[in-house]
């Protein structure tokens, strides 16, 4: 169950990651 837990903590964290760096793409700074 925490392997599963981390797991999906992970998969959030690399989904806002590569949401940041699509904004960063598209809007740059």
């Amino acid at each position: 169950i925490y392997k599963l837990r981390r797991y999906k903590g992970l998969k959030i964290f690399w989904v806002m990651k590569s949401c940041k760096i699509t904004a960063a793409l598209y809007l740059p700074v």
